[in-house]
């Protein structure tokens, strides 16, 4: 097949979960023996290095920005020009102004479109515009595909209660090389560690874990945290850790790569998610593949994944953070049976090579109805 899969992000140029997702999955199908092309936004200023990839990138470039969404006009005409020599186009996150045009060209005439959602809202973006957004151009952007994929039920139901067509959406659920992600033997020396691994942004809700894992140290004083990531906030919660001079015990690492993630799962104890929202995040699943138990926010869509392997707080709760790493800390036999469960878990319904195979039966399907 020839694919043309449109990300405004792609790993490693800007990390993130839809970034991270569209290189992965890119990797997997260009193995498989497809053609990928990629039209993506990489910033002129990147310091990293291009990859070695086995697909094709076409860059659009970062010229303006706002909430961290490129306007990427000059991609409406290349992909307008070239709408029908794929045999579909695949295009991440109906947030980003490369997937509105996307669909805009497909209301034109084109190869048959695919709309992967990875969050129906934006933790970037006032809920009152986002409401909006989501009933206007979210509905006419969902609707313009020949097919929606989505990582859960729950948010199937969400984009049917804005006026998506349920016809449409698929339900595959997102997925991590298992092999690349799997649990290591501890060193019992190690400190009790805790990771948490994110966009420093508010809506991760990073404030609620550094609060909570303050007064776990009166506890565990001997125990660590590691803050995975950057972003906005990464000064304010230095100067934070530092002024109350917790820096030996709260470690800031900034971005890691993905190839050096399974490091830090593997010195850790506990992978911590204090986010107000999410899609189905990607380091969530990576830790549980790593048989780490998890303390994660009462987020819908995650509950029954979360429930197989770790903890449920309410978001917003320092309380709730303390207990539970409390708990995990003094019951080591726990900690172990979430871990386990949680392996299984991914093994059993969230491995790359499922979502991958599922996603390219969806491709199948579209051409052979077009």
């Amino acid at each position: 097949m020839r694919i043309l899969r449109i990300s405004s992000d792609l790993y490693p140029y800007v990390v993130g979960g839809i970034g991270l997702h569209n290189h992965l999955l890119s990797e997997a199908q260009a193995k498989n023996g497809h053609d990928i092309t990629i039209y993506t936004c990489i910033p002129e200023d990147s310091e990293v290095n291009l990859l070695n990839v086995p697909y094709n990138i076409v860059n659009f470039g970062r010229k303006f920005q706002l909430f961290g969404n490129t306007f990427c006009l000059n991609m409406f005409w290349k992909l307008f020009r070239n709408r029908y020599q794929y045999d579909v186009i695949d295009a991440h996150s109906h947030l980003f102004i490369s997937t509105n045009i996307a669909a805009v060209v497909r209301r034109l005439g084109s190869s048959p479109l695919i709309i992967t959602n990875h969050g129906l809202r934006s933790q970037a973006v006032p809920a009152w515009f986002q409401e909006i957004y989501l009933k206007t151009v979210g509905r006419f952007t969902f609707n313009s595909a020949d097919k929606i994929i989505t990582f859960t039920e729950r948010e199937k139901e969400d984009m049917v209660s804005i006026g998506v067509k349920p016809e449409k959406i698929v339900i595959i659920p997102n997925g991590v090389d298992t092999e690349v992600f799997y649990p290591v033997e501890k060193d019992a020396a190690n400190p009790f560690t805790v990771i948490w691994v994110g966009r420093l942004s508010a809506g991760k809700g990073l404030k609620y874990a550094i609060l909570g894992f303050e007064m776990f140290l009166q506890t565990v004083p001997s125990a660590l945290m590691y803050i995975v990531g950057d972003g906005p906030y990464l000064e304010s919660a230095q100067a934070y850790v530092n002024g109350k001079g917790l820096d030996a015990s709260i470690i800031f690492t900034g971005r890691v790569d993905n190839e050096e993630m399974l490091s830090y799962y593997a010195c850790s104890s506990v992978y911590l998610m204090t986010s107000m929202s999410e899609g189905m995040p990607r380091t969530l699943l990576e830790a549980m593949a790593c048989g780490l138990p998890v303390v994660c926010t009462d987020i819908p869509q995650l509950l029954p994944i979360i429930e197989a392997g770790g903890i449920v707080i309410q978001r917003k709760d320092v309380e709730g953070v303390v207990v539970a790493l409390e708990r995990l800390y003094g019951d080591g036999g726990l900690s172990e049976g979430f871990g386990l469960s949680g392996r299984k878990k991914i093994e059993d319904g969230y491995s790359l090579s499922a979502m991958n195979a599922e996603t390219e039966r969806v491709y199948e399907e579209l051409m052979a109805q077009d």
